[in-house]
C-alpha cells in the first residue's frame, strides 16, 4: 500500500463490496478489511493516503482506530473519514477531530459524496481511469 490507496475499514461485508463496487471505476488501489485490528496490524507497515472506517465495530472501533494511529504515528498523513449511520453533533465532531478525523459519510452510502471526498484527497488524473 501507499501512494494513491484507500483502505476501507467495516465489519459489515455488504457495505464493503458497495464501496469497492463504488471506486471499481477509479485508478486507486483500495484495500479492504473486515476489522479494525488487522488493518491496524497492516497500516503499520503501509502509508494509505485516505482511511475510511466505520464508527461502529465490535472490539476496535473507528474512533479507537483513529485514536491508536495517531497515538503510534503509524504513518505521517493520512486523511481519516468515517461512515456512520448516526448524526454527530458540533461537539462530537470536533472531539473526533482531534482524533484525526476529516469527514463522516453518512449510510447509506451515496457514490457522489464518497468520489467528492476522494476527489478532496486526490488529484483527479489519479483518480480516474
Amino acid at each position: 500500500m501507499g501512494k494513491n490507496t484507500v483502505a476501507v475499514v467495516d465489519d459489515d461485508p455488504v457495505t464493503l463490496e458497495i464501496i469497492e463496487t463504488m471506486l471499481n471505476d477509479t485508478k486507486l488501489e483500495v484495500k479492504i478489511f473486515v476489522n479494525a485490528q488487522s488493518a491496524l496490524e497492516s497500516l503499520k507497515s503501509c502509508a494509505p493516503e485516505l482511511v475510511i472506517l466505520d464508527y461502529n465495530m465490535p472490539g476496535l472501533t473507528g474512533q479507537s482506530l483513529m485514536i491508536k494511529v495517531s497515538e503510534a504515528l503509524v504513518f505521517g498523513h493520512a486523511t481519516f473519514v468515517l461512515l456512520s449511520s448516526e448524526e454527530f453533533d458540533d461537539t462530537k465532531k470536533m472531539m473526533l477531530a482531534t482524533c484525526g478525523l476529516s469527514a463522516v459519510l453518512k449510510k447509506p452510502l451515496s457514490k457522489t459524496r464518497l468520489l467528492e471526498l476522494i476527489e478532496s484527497v486526490f488529484p483527479r488524473d489519479v483518480i480516474y481511469k
